[in-house]
This record gives C-alpha cells, sequence and structure tokens, in this order.
C-alpha cells in the first residue's frame, strides 16, 4: 500500500489539495493515506480501493477523485499523526497554507498530557464485535468493565502499576476479539504459536487504528507515589529516554507497522505487539478500577484530565488558551503530588 502512495502522490497530492510547505507534514499525510488504503482509517472499515475495477478506470483517475471527496477527513486525520496547526484552525483546502515546524510538532506531540478515557475513544471493527459475541460496542465494554471489576474484585487499585498482571477475565474477552491464546495477553513468558498469526495481524490492526489515542495515553515510567509504572521493556527502549517519552506519535506508529522478518508468531514484531496490547488493556482497566481523575493521575496514567480543564472553566479565571493551558499543567503537577483537585486549582488560582 505504501508503494501505490508513492507511485501515485502527484495525483494524491494535487487531489487533497497540499501544499509540501504546509503546516501538516507530507509523511503524516501519507500514513493517512495509507490508512485509507488499508480499511484502519479511524471511521472506515472498508480498504480504499475495494471498489476499484482496473478494466473500467485507471487508478490514478480513481485515487484522484476519491482524494478530493475525502480532503477534509484525510487531512484531519494527518494533523493528530504529525500536524501542527495551531487549535481552532479549521482544515480545508487553506490548512496547507501555514508555515512548517518540525520542532514544535514534536514537543506538541510528546509534550500533549491531555486524553481522553479509553470508552470514550476506542474503535471496535465490525469483525470484533461480532467475533466477541455482542451486539455492540456498549455490550462489549460493559463485558470488560464486569470482567475488570471481577479480575480485580480483592484487590484496592490505587497504581497503574498494578495493573501489570492482567487477569484471564479480562484476557479472554480481548483473546477471542482477535483469535489469540489468553495465555499469550496474562503471561508474558509464553510464546506465540503458528495458530496466533492471524490473531496477531488482526491486534496489529486494531493497534494501527486506536494508535492516536492509545499514544496519547502512554503512562509516565513513575507516578505520584514515586512507583514504577511497569512499562514493556519494547516500549520504554523505543519512545523513552531517561524515563521521559520522547517519541512521538510516528514513532509509535512505525513501531507498530515493522514488518516481520519471519513469520509474525515467531518474529521480535509479536512481542511489540504484546507489549503495545497490553498497555491498552491496562489503561482501560484503570479507568474502570479508578474513578477519579486526581487518583488517575496520581496513579501514573495520563488520561481523563476533563474534569480539571471543566473545573476550570467554571472558575471566573480570564485565561487564554496559552494560559489554560500552563494553569492545567501545573494543577496536574498539583494533583500528582497528592493534592485534590479543588485543592489544586485554588492554589495555582491564588
Amino acid at each position: 500500500m505504501e508503494a501505490i502512495v508513492e507511485t501515485n502522490w502527484p495525483v494524491i497530492s494535487k487531489g487533497l489539495k497540499f501544499n509540501p510547505t504546509g503546516s501538516i507534514p507530507m509523511d503524516a499525510v501519507k500514513t493517512a493515506v495509507t490508512e485509507q488504503m488499508q480499511g484502519i482509517f479511524p471511521g472506515r472499515n472498508k480498504p480504499l480501493l475495494t471498489d476499484f475495477n482496473a478494466d473500467t478506470a485507471q487508478l490514478n483517475t480513481y485515487l484522484g477523485s476519491l482524494m478530493r471527496q475525502r480532503q477534509a477527513e484525510i487531512l484531519e486525520r494527518a494533523k493528530q499523526i504529525g500536524g501542527t496547526l495551531q487549535e481552532g484552525t479549521s482544515i480545508d483546502s487553506e490548512a496547507a497554507k501555514q508555515v512548517v515546524d518540525t520542532s514544535t510538532s514534536r514537543s506538541k506531540t510528546k509534550d500533549s498530557r491531555v486524553a481522553k478515557k479509553p470508552t470514550e475513544t476506542v474503535e471496535f471493527s465490525d469483525t470484533i464485535i461480532e467475533k466477541s459475541g455482542v451486539k455492540d460496542k456498549a455490550e462489549l465494554e460493559t463485558s470488560i468493565t464486569e470482567a475488570t471489576r471481577q479480575g480485580f474484585e480483592d484487590v484496592e487499585v490505587e497504581r497503574f502499576g498494578q495493573t501489570r498482571n492482567i487477569p484471564s477475565s479480562v484476557a479472554d474477552i480481548y483473546a477471542n476479539m482477535f483469535g489469540l491464546n489468553p495465555q499469550t495477553i496474562t503471561d508474558k513468558t509464553r510464546n506465540y504459536q503458528k495458530t496466533d498469526s492471524d490473531g496477531l495481524t488482526a491486534a496489529k490492526q486494531f493497534l494501527l487504528k486506536n494508535a492516536s489515542n492509545d499514544f496519547s495515553r502512554l503512562p509516565k515510567t513513575k507516578d505520584g507515589f514515586g512507583k514504577g509504572t511497569f512499562l514493556p521493556r519494547n516500549v520504554m527502549n523505543a519512545l523513552y529516554t531517561d524515563g521521559k517519552l520522547t517519541g512521538t506519535l510516528k514513532d509509535y506508529m512505525d513501531l507498530i507497522r515493522q514488518k516481520p522478518t519471519k513469520p509474525i508468531y515467531r518474529d521480535a514484531v509479536g512481542q511489540t505487539i504484546r507489549g503495545l496490547l497490553n498497555t491498552h488493556i491496562r489503561n482501560r482497566m484503570f479507568e474502570t478500577l479508578v474513578d477519579t481523575t486526581p487518583k488517575r493521575l496520581r496513579g501514573g496514567a495520563k488520561f481523563s484530565i476533563t474534569q480539571a480543564n471543566n473545573q476550570i472553566n467554571e472558575t471566573d479565571l480570564d485565561l487564554s488558551a496559552k494560559d489554560k493551558k500552563n494553569f492545567l499543567r501545573v494543577v496536574e503537577r498539583s494533583v500528582e503530588k497528592g493534592f485534590t483537585l479543588e485543592e489544586a486549582i485554588k492554589m495555582e488560582a491564588d
């Protein structure tokens, strides 16, 4: 698919009205188009070329037409992957008229602390819903919530590190989703077998589909209690430096996209998928087990700052968008130190 994008890039970029000197990096746009080709683009489960008929149409003409139709969604997705547009800027044909600043792109991606809860963003394909034996996403989320509570019924979870061992009740659900042996989720030393090959490929597609939000939720290496969060070593080595997240969303997606040189169940790529999938599952469990923003932040998670954002909005403070972001960061650090959300807001406001 990447080869098709490269070969047809002139007509693709023309259809998108993309300007290579614009604020959305070219690689991010190519990645978004490739996702459409693969059928893993958020909101679309159908590969882009499914309806293409080489007997009745030329590929470049067909692509050019679709790019014009899907311009807005592709540029929006490319912005999420690696763009640097300021908040409030519309994503349309004018988006490519801004000036690129790749250093800003890296810092915005790695420094962003605002992330939604897993249940608010996760996308399950129709195939996953069907394999799970449920009617819709809501029913699947209910099953995961119940299984999580069952798996931790005798444990009071406060820290992200306490989720490092995924209980079988939860592993069974995710194993059914993808067609994996559940023991490969509960036991990190369990080797994959040939029968797990299709499941690993399905998990890889799932991770790509949810990459943007999963990346934004990558936890810190230490929580507010000073304890480790027990991130998988292969994830740490690829995306963290001296305990700090230094990788970008593109780095994260490239990690998932690595092509195995051996059968996937025997390749290191399989272990990368295991680490990233387990981190996704752990964030989902943590949402259920720790039910407030301050507790989640102190426990080491990076998602669900919405409550803090809402409470700041309810104050009488007159803050610009930039000042509000800085205010939010200071509040978050105070919460991590053990202050309540209300105390943290009041201290900074005073």
